[in-house]
């Protein structure tokens, strides 16, 4: 049975698969925050928006970076799991 953790996405109960699927969904859950946090780092900085504007992408910001250090976090479990 897979647990949800507290983002709502579900984790496989153990860290058994194999280590080709572990790499590849920690390459694309990666990959996805670090490309919005990219581009609303952009946006910020390159257009005038008014402050609530700014605080909407700011909180943007601050959620893709949560997900990305949860991806870390799970990679890095997932790693010292396998050896």
């Amino acid at each position: 049975m897979k647990q949800c953790h507290k983002d709502g996405k579900k984790r496989p109960d153990s860290v058994t698969e194999h280590p080709e699927e572990i790499l590849s969904r920690a390459s694309h859950e990666l990959r996805h925050p670090i490309t919005a946090i990219k581009g609303y780092a952009d946006l910020i900085l390159k257009e005038q928006i008014d402050s609530h504007e700014a605080a909407e992408r700011i909180a943007s910001l601050a959620s893709n970076m949560e997900d990305l250090l949860t991806a870390i976090f799970d990679y890095l479990q997932a790693r010292r799991t396998l050896g």
